[in-house]
């Protein structure tokens, strides 16, 4: 369940299906989902934004409005849940103290004193015990009503009071095992009978937004989707209360722009996400796919579904501004994750129709014919009590890999990016690293500079790959490989070479604009040139093109300036438009910092009613079925949006 209606089931022998909600007049009809329940194998419940409550039968396969909701309903539900075995025993929760019971019919239940107006952001089961979490505490229910939970009390109040405390999320486990969590808080339950602890660790400078349960032993060790420096959610403005006008229809709150996957161990919390949690304006990882929710079963196993809604996010991604261009960029790179969770051995991209666990990557044939390049980036450790040093990560194993794979009839070298996603400059370590990895293997394999590499100046970047192959270092340069240009100079920050091939040969440029412009790079140039990079750049292109060879430029930064919301984008200028500051810090219109309340009013009703009633249904008959025919695609690739 998702954005936009978005609904995909998994059918053991097909995989992953998409399934629409329709309304009863044939229309698909498109809500933000958040929670989805399945109390027995042929009946489902799915709750959202707006009063969205959905059904699913089994006896018809298909989504239907359910007719248990609230007459009039339209509150933003937030979580659902049902207990195991018992489908008559389930909840929905949601903002503004709404709290509904199912008993063949949706009904709010009466509320302990103060939190009657709460927001409540996850449900869950813990054996018998109901668990709901609102923003400063947490409610329990046994079957005898709703009371707040005075060990998750307990603890709330042990903790320094420099501001109120922020619970979002939820998980349980059959045995009575629970997690709940918020910002920089995580709460654990060992079983029904043990009492609430915290973690092990806290989680300093992040915000739990999802969570769930895991067994090891007799303890519980919690997974979670976290939020780096952002705050989370952001608070309601509402204006004041006036007699004369009905009261304002609150907005539902909007999806997180981030959720890294972390899990607790033994030693600590874990990156499972493997990208750095935060980036500077001018050089970031490829960004994950936040996580919104987790399916895990006890072993820590399962599945965890998420995306990106295109809002702003802390390394300065994406945009949250109201405007029709803030939707309009949002929808160009919102995406949408399925991903098999294997416990100790990190998530993975659910593949095709088998669904189960993805191969481990191996070297392979490279077909004839053809010349391949190949980005990486370098990400550093998220670590508690490791916030430095080498780790042996997944971006590396992939390098190993591609640089291991045979050279056969493509001999055309990869070409391989150094970044550094954290802020500042990228420690010596690293870099002397990166070139290790870099070094050797199957095919010769080039490095082009990133903004953290000559943060401060390029000594550290020349002295680490200063014996690499030419042209970027001094030694000599592999077969096949013949440098453009003379000089000397170890490393070079930016450098030429063909790649010569059984159907030909490939001029490949690489070219320093890590600064944002090859302009502003041109300061650490190693070597310096007359008339900068740009006449070195016109020089190069124009040689191949003289000789009848195929040219390819490459850099660090994104060279395509026309896709926006322009997250990484080589042209200086665009530095200052879009969704970052040169500070990396995100630029949000006033809007996006305030959520403000709408308010229905008998006059915005008949503007909204000069159309006709036939030609409303028209025009959304037309719309309904290009949606559903049709759905929007992001024309650009993922790359324009690291």
């Amino acid at each position: 369940m998702g954005h936009d209606g978005a609904v995909a089931r998994f059918a053991p022998e097909r995989g992953w299906e998409r399934e629409f909600l329709l309304s009863s007049a044939g229309f698909v009809a498109r809500p933000t989902l958040r929670g989805v329940a399945w109390p027995e194998a042929q009946r489902a419940h799915a709750v959202g934004d707006l009063g969205a409550m959905w059904l699913w039968r089994g006896e018809t396969g298909l989504w239907e409005r359910d007719p248990a909701a609230p007459v009039g309903f339209e509150g933003n539900l937030q979580a659902i849940a049902f207990r195991p075995g018992d489908p008559f025993r389930g909840y929905a929760a949601g903002t503004e103290g709404v709290l509904l019971r199912y008993d063949k019919t949706w009904t709010q239940e009466p509320l302990p004193a103060g939190f009657e107006r709460a927001s409540f952001w996850s449900l869950a089961f813990a054996g018998d015990d109901a668990i709901a979490v609102a923003e400063q505490g947490v409610l329990v229910n046994d079957g005898g009503g709703w009371r707040v939970d005075a060990g998750v009390q307990a603890l709330l109040d042990s903790l320094p009071r420099t501001e109120p405390p922020q619970l979002l999320a939820a998980a349980g486990l059959p045995d009575g095992g629970a997690v709940v969590a918020g910002r920089e808080l995580v709460l654990v339950r060992d079983s029904a009978s043990s009492g609430w602890r915290f973690s092990d660790q806290p989680l300093v400078g992040l915000t739990a937004v999802a969570a769930a349960a895991t067994r090891d032993a007799e303890r519980v060790r919690p997974v979670v989707s976290a939020i780096a420096r952002l705050r989370y959610p952001i608070a309601d403005q509402l204006p004041e209360a006036d007699p004369n006008v009905p009261p304002p229809i609150v907005p539902p709150y909007p999806l997180a722009p981030e959720g890294y996957l972390l899990r607790e161990t033994g030693s600590g919390w874990r990156d499972e996400t493997r990208t750095a949690l935060t980036g500077t304006a001018v050089d970031r990882p490829l960004k994950a796919d936040p996580i919104h929710a987790f399916a895990l079963g006890a072993d820590g196993e399962g599945w965890a579904v998420g995306g990106w809604s295109g809002h702003a996010d802390s390394g300065g991604r994406g945009t949250s501004s109201r405007s029709a261009r803030g939707r309009a960029d949002r929808a160009r790179v919102q995406t949408g994750a399925i991903l098999r969770y294997r416990g100790e051995g990190g998530p993975g991209r659910a593949r095709g129709r088998d669904g189960g666990r993805r191969a481990a990557a191996r070297p392979g044939p490279l077909r004839g014919g053809r010349a391949r390049a190949v980005r990486g980036a370098l990400r550093r450790p998220r670590r508690a009590g490791d916030r430095s040093g080498p780790v042996a990560r997944r971006s590396d194993r992939a390098r190993a890999t591609a640089r291991r794979a045979p050279r056969g009839a493509a001999s055309a070298p990869l070409h391989g990016r150094a970044a550094a996603p954290g802020s500042g400059p990228t420690p010596p370590s690293e870099m002397e690293r990166y070139a290790t990895l870099l070094s050797g293997g199957g095919l010769p394999v080039f490095a082009a500079v990133s903004a953290g590499d000559v943060a401060g100046g390029s000594a550290a970047f020349r002295a680490a790959f200063a014996q690499h192959p030419a042209p970027l270092g001094a030694a000599a340069a592999p077969p096949g490989v013949t440098p453009v240009g003379g000089g000397t100079a170890a490393a070079r920050t930016h450098y030429a070479f063909d790649s010569d091939g059984p159907t030909g040969v490939v001029r490949v440029i690489v070219i320093d604009n890590s600064a944002g412009s090859l302009a502003e790079s041109d300061p650490h140039q190693v070597p310096a040139e007359p008339g900068g990079q740009a006449a070195w750049l016109r020089d190069v292109l124009a040689d191949a093109k003289t000789r009848g060879i195929p040219a390819i430029v490459m850099g660090s930064r994104d060279l395509n300036t026309r896709f926006a919301p322009r997250l990484k984008a080589a042209a200086t200028a665009t530095r200052s438009r879009g969704s970052s500051s040169r500070e990396g810090r995100p630029r949000t219109s006033s809007s996006a910092r305030r959520r403000t309340a709408r308010t229905r009013s008998p006059q915005g009703r008949r503007r909204r009613s000069r159309r006709s009633a036939p030609a409303r249904s028209a025009t959304a008959r037309r719309s309904s079925t290009r949606r559903a025919t049709s759905p929007t695609r992001c024309s650009a690739t993922r790359g324009c949006c690291s």
